[in-house]
């Protein structure tokens, strides 16, 4: 009887060894899998991430090139504006001296 046991007991024991060994196994493919799962995760959240900042870049640049833009009009306004006004008052001068020296004569 005593064997008996015994043979109960061991058999118990591998049972429970085995079960043991079979949840860590498990456990290790679980554990396997959700890091996989998390490094895609990570890996999508990234490129969501790389094309919001092309994107946000792509509009910086085209906000950098209308400003250009702007600004060359502007100045190329400007400098007309600037030769407009030198020549009018060139010409006023012009016809304040003609004036000047009819008056004279």
């Amino acid at each position: 009887m005593q064997e008996s046991t015994i043979f109960m007991f061991k058999n118990t024991l591998e049972r429970k060894k085995f079960a043991f060994e079979q949840r860590i196994k498990n456990d290790v493919e679980e554990i396997e899998k959700i890091k996989q799962l998390k490094e895609e995760e990570r890996k999508d959240v990234t490129e969501q991430a790389t094309l919001v900042q092309m994107k946000k870049d792509k509009e910086i640049e085209g906000v950098k090139a209308k400003t250009m833009r702007t600004k060359a009009e502007y100045e190329a306004k400007t400098e007309a504006l600037v030769n407009s006004i030198d020549a009018d008052t060139e010409l006023k001068y012009n016809e304040i001296v003609a004036e000047a020296k009819l008056v004279e004569t």
